[in-house]
């Protein structure tokens, strides 16, 4: 037996065109829904608590392991697990202040939400209470004092030093 080879007859190869490139269309996406723990866990502890929430995706997880959902005018609810109390409301007054109150059930927010819409104390910027209230203080130690003289300064810290009788104390001894 011989062992030829039988060759193919040389083909040529296709001539290649240069094709523009072209970017296919981009696929579309979907949000995955990413939900954090934390949202989880406080959407189902404020609902056992009777609490009116609506979706997990409203609750925002923090730095701490808390939550946070908005509460629109009614401020907002935070959940910190582990504490004596479950939830912690940020609730407006009508007088501009946020009253903070702890939450274990649906009725201790109803009853928050009632006290901070019945709030008619005094509330503001820290700012301007501190400065209006220098300035009445002002106003009034003003009308109660008097111009002294040079002389009557002297006279009234030479009076002073001279009814000082403290005398230095000796270091108790060991």
């Amino acid at each position: 037996m011989s062992r030829t080879k039988t060759r193919r007859p040389r083909t040529t190869r296709p001539e290649l065109h240069p094709v523009p490139a072209t970017t296919p269309a981009p696929l579309p996406t979907r949000d995955h829904g990413f939900i954090a723990e934390a949202a989880i866990r406080a959407y189902y502890v404020a609902r056992l608590h009777g609490l009116p929430v609506e979706r997990i995706r409203d609750w925002t997880p923090t730095a701490g392991g808390e939550a946070t959902t908005s509460r629109g005018p009614y401020g907002t609810l935070t959940h910190t697990p582990g504490a004596g109390h479950p939830f912690q409301a940020n609730i407006p007054c009508a007088t501009g202040a946020a009253h903070t109150y702890p939450i274990r059930h649906g009725g201790d927010l109803r009853a928050a939400e009632q006290h901070a819409a019945a709030c008619t104390s005094r509330h503001g910027a820290p700012t301007v209470l501190h400065l209006t209230d220098g300035l009445h203080r002002a106003t009034a130690s003003a009308a109660d004092t008097q111009k002294l003289s040079a002389a009557d300064i002297a006279d009234g810290l030479t009076a002073r030093a001279a009814a000082d009788n403290d005398q230095p104390k000796e270091h108790p001894q060991p």
